[in-house]
């Protein structure tokens, strides 16, 4: 009995490893949905972006990145917090509703920034530009109204989020 148990966890382990290198070798592995062996796009050259539009998109990705990490971060510990109290009889309803609270208003909260960020992005690209970030972005002209820069699904760049 033990010996199938230890066959059954091995070939389940096994199986599990293959699944993660085929999912990987579509692109679908650690880097992200469009950032695989040949999904990733050097967007300042796509784009022709001067250098100081470059410097100025990195700086505000860093800035981007560091205050949605945050939130990000918070909103993990809370819903984390929350499945743990799922599970707990005695838990305080209180307490439960105040933590339900605060994921909408982490989750609102990075709602908010991703939008800022957007359209501080707009401000820094030509129109020139943003078309063609349309065209990479979503495989083609943009059929949403805010633009490539929408949570619109695309193309070879992957979705905007």
């Amino acid at each position: 009995m033990r010996r199938n148990l230890v066959s059954l966890t091995l070939a389940l382990v096994l199986v599990f490893a293959i699944t993660q290198v085929a999912a990987a070798g579509f692109g679908h592995g650690a880097g992200g949905r469009g950032i695989g062996a040949d999904g990733w796009i050097n967007m300042a050259d796509e784009l022709d972006l001067t250098a100081e539009q470059s410097a100025k998109i990195q700086e505000m990705h860093k800035q981007h990145f560091e205050k949605s990490n945050k939130l990000q971060d918070q909103l993990r510990a809370t819903r984390q917090q929350l499945r743990i109290q799922s599970f707990n009889p005695k838990a305080d309803q209180s307490k439960v509703q105040a933590q339900i609270k605060q994921t909408g208003e982490y989750r609102d909260q990075l709602l908010k920034e991703a939008a800022d960020f957007r359209t501080e992005l707009r401000g820094v690209l030509t129109d020139e530009q943003l078309a063609k970030w349309s065209e990479i972005r979503c495989g083609g002209p943009c059929r949403h109204p805010d633009g490539p820069l929408s949570n619109s699904p695309g193309g070879k760049g992957g979705a905007w989020r």
